[in-house]
């Protein structure tokens, strides 16, 4: 149990710095199109997304201004707190919410993995392919390679996609994957 809490300690400094210092300007309108993106994929007037990390209850508010149902995950309360203000037509989860099986259309899960081990991630991901329904989407950002191996054992990669230029998170890309 002490080495799951070391990687949640770690995580909420990290999306804590995240929200600090992510410019409301590129970054953020980068990422909304992207939210927009997955929405007209899905093609369902109101899918239901699971928000792994919520952080600041951006994306959560987005999600809902596009008619999408959400559940939302976070690890620190204080966190779970401002994202609820926010967006309080959302559900919100500290840390697992103990979903049923296939549940959600698509799993969102925005700077998760930089600040998770990488012997973490296979469970991350066999829990999201036992949320998510057939063909749901799974979309994440990294910087790391060796995650994606593990991600194929319960999905199929259909996009890799590099931040644009403006963001200051030029090192990260986004993965858009599908539950097989």
């Amino acid at each position: 149990m002490e080495r799951e809490t070391k990687p949640l300690e770690n995580f909420s400094r990290v999306a804590l710095d995240f929200c600090a210092r992510t410019p409301l300007v590129e970054n953020r309108r980068w990422i909304e199109r992207c939210i927009w993106k997955l929405l007209d994929a899905l093609k369902k007037p109101s899918p239901k997304i699971l928000e792994a990390n919520c952080t600041d209850g951006w994306d959560t508010e987005i999600f809902l201004q596009r008619g999408a149902r959400v559940s939302a995950v976070c690890s620190s309360q204080e966190r779970l707190d401002f994202a609820r203000r926010r967006a309080p037509d959302a559900e919100f989860h500290l840390t697992n919410s103990d979903s049923k099986s296939e549940t959600f259309d698509a799993v969102w899960c925005i700077n998760v993995f930089q600040s998770l081990t990488l012997d973490a991630a296979p469970k991350i991901f066999k829990e999201f392919a036992r949320v998510l329904k057939l063909n749901g989407l799974l979309i994440f950002n990294l910087k790391n390679d060796a995650v994606i191996e593990m991600l194929k054992t319960n999905f199929e990669i259909l996009e890799r996609e590099s931040y644009p230029e403006e963001c200051f998170e030029k090192e990260l890309f986004l993965i858009t994957a599908q539950k097989r």
